[in-house]
């Protein structure tokens, strides 16, 4: 059974992994659109991050996060898991509590 959690808790890593990464692409063509973007590349780059945040948005309010997130909190074996591996839970499920509490006003 701590089998299942620790599968759990690993699925549930990467799904917020992939959201971390589209959120550092977005920050390096901010940055690019500041610093170095050439005159004509305005409306790609719009088009790019358009993309990304409707990518980053459907990823972050997918249901899989959250079943994950209570699936693990329900699991018997939830206490087995260590302080860093259970602040994790916490942090992601309070990420995407505000998100649906930002959605929904």
């Amino acid at each position: 059974m701590l089998r299942n959690i620790r599968a759990s808790y690993k699925k549930l890593l990467n799904k917020t992994k992939e959201l971390i990464i589209l959120q550092t692409i977005e920050s390096i063509i901010h940055w690019d659109m500041e610093t170095m973007m050439p005159p004509n590349a305005v409306e790609q780059r719009s088009h790019q991050l358009a993309l990304l945040s409707r990518m980053e948005h459907k990823m972050s309010i997918s249901p899989d996060i959250g079943r994950l997130v209570n699936e693990i909190m329900t699991n018997p074996n939830y206490e087995n898991l260590g302080q860093i591996e259970k602040r994790n839970v916490h942090l992601i499920k309070k990420t995407m509590k505000n998100k649906y509490n930002y959605l929904k006003n």
